[in-house]
């Protein structure tokens, strides 16, 4: 009995201290992670920098902005998003008024569509601290969603007219996940060389999201990343806006010898820092393209495409039925009219009949206002079909083809075509016969209604022309039809 309450004891004592280790730690981890974001004042004129125009080392600087999901996460007392405002009105009161361009580009990784996923929401413009404050506070901040390659791939569209040396900053938490944003980055830096500097500031403490920070500040070759915790310092931002703004960071030697993909080109020269490991590639870092159509040997159907043929995702020479500019693999619309302009989709949109039916998908694209027509925007006697092997018109359908002597008692000039057709049933010749007759019972009642002769023609297609492939009874009398063509 002794003996256990004495264990008892020697337990309690090694809990109590245990307990108190565990609070003195935890004080500790607080204040070793009290960040000077949550009382940074941004506004601050004592952060100002003493720069002149004749210190300036660049005339250019663009910010590729993250809005994407994740930096609408709470950090250090706010969203990600208001920390990267907060650095950015603390950028703008260090940095003074200075002749410099300068531009802000957005990028997100939302789903939405009819949106572009980068926009360039500022600028290219002349800096001044007032116009980049009203900017910062408007909702334009933050409009649309995008990944990061995608503003770095238009960026290098933005700035194709500046004149100079160019900084571009990235403020982003760093959670993306694959290459891609590296290889654009080292695209760029190929298309503006040393004229190019890359710059990376980090909002959150996630270690992923710093290194990847970093490896996008090294493929720029002569930026620096820092975190926006570092920033809401004014010794931090100091040097900071004097690294982007007055200096140049050289490569070391050891970020010259890095190589993420193992291929034997280093990351600083490598346009594809993502490359399959194993795989044959050229002096840039690529897999080898020998016909150079823009697919990778390893992914080409077609390795011998002819020089400058236009080639599918496999790298086979494409094909453009209607001459639309459209392959036909990715053609919604592969039979539009020739001439009209059509959409990525090879579809138009435009709809120069007003018929209800866009350009592209009309087979009649000249139908008369107020005409009727089917899914193929063709012009029809609405609701009147015939009977198995008949052509005259039941009483009960004369009223169908009012709307058609109106219309060409709307345009006096207009001549019309009057076109009969038939089912499957029946021989060729049969059909042929009995489709004529049924556009000439239509032709007779319209002479009939004081429609002059002069300006219809009646002909039989017989079973040529099929509304529909079925050969169900009720596809079948959809096919026991008239339709109405304009001849212009």
């Amino acid at each position: 009995m002794f003996k256990t309450i004495r264990y008892f004891f020697i337990c309690l004592f090694l809990i109590s201290i245990t307990s108190c280790q565990y609070k003195l730690r935890d004080d500790l981890f607080l204040d070793y992670f009290k960040n000077p974001l949550e009382k940074y004042n941004p506004e601050d004129k004592e952060q100002r920098l003493g720069i002149t125009q004749s210190m300036l080392n660049i005339e250019n600087f663009i910010i590729l902005l993250d809005n994407s999901q994740s930096m609408y996460e709470p950090y250090a007392g706010a969203t990600k998003f208001a920390q990267a405002k907060k650095i950015l009105s603390g950028f703008k009161t260090t940095l003074p008024n200075l002749h410099l361009n300068c531009a802000v580009r957005t990028f997100n990784d939302c789903n939405c569509t009819n949106t572009d996923k980068t926009e360039l929401v500022f600028g290219i413009t002349d800096y001044s601290e007032e116009s980049f404050r009203n900017f910062i506070h408007s909702p334009e901040i933050f409009p649309v969603k995008s990944p990061l390659a995608k503003a770095i791939d238009a960026t290098g569209e933005d700035l194709k007219s500046v004149f100079g040396n160019i900084a571009v900053i990235i403020i982003s938490d760093g959670k993306i996940y694959d290459n891609s944003a590296i290889s654009s980055i080292l695209r760029l830096k190929t298309k503006y060389g040393k004229r190019l500097c890359v710059y990376t500031i980090l909002i959150g403490n996630e270690p992923h999201g710093k290194s990847y920070m970093n490896k996008l500040a090294l493929a720029g070759i002569c930026g620096i990343s820092r975190r926006a915790d570092c920033l809401a310092t004014k010794q931090c931002m100091h040097e900071f806006v004097k690294s982007v703004f007055l200096s140049k960071t050289r490569l070391t030697a050891s970020m010259q010898k890095i190589d993420t993909d193992g291929d034997g080109i280093f990351d600083y020269m490598d346009l594809c820092p993502d490359t399959v490991t194993g795989l044959k590639v050229n002096s840039k870092g690529c897999p080898v393209d020998k016909d150079n159509d823009g697919v990778y040997d390893y992914m080409d159907r077609c390795p011998d495409t002819p020089s400058k043929s236009t080639v599918d995702k496999y790298g086979c020479a494409s094909k453009d039925s209607d001459g639309d500019g459209i392959d036909d693999s990715t053609d919604q619309c592969p039979n539009t009219p020739v001439g009209i302009a059509v959409n990525s989709k090879g579809c138009s949109e435009s709809d120069s009949d007003g018929d209800g039916i866009s350009d592209s998908k009309d087979q009649c694209i000249s139908t008369p206002k107020g005409a009727k027509v089917n899914e193929f925007g063709c012009w029809i006697v609405a609701g009147l079909h015939f009977e198995l092997d008949r052509w005259d018109i039941n009483d009960a359908y004369f009223s169908n083809l009012d709307e058609i002597i109106q219309i060409l008692l709307d345009n006096p000039k207009l001549k019309v075509e009057i076109q009969g057709h038939t089912d499957d049933i029946g021989t060729v010749e049969h059909n042929k016969t009995l489709s004529d007759m049924r556009a000439n019972a239509v032709m007779r009642h319209l002479i009939r209604r004081g429609i002059h002769p002069n300006r219809l023609t009646a002909i039989g297609y017989g079973n040529r022309r099929p509304l529909t492939m079925s050969k169900t009874p009720d596809g079948r009398v959809k096919n026991r039809r008239v339709e109405i063509r304009p001849i212009y």
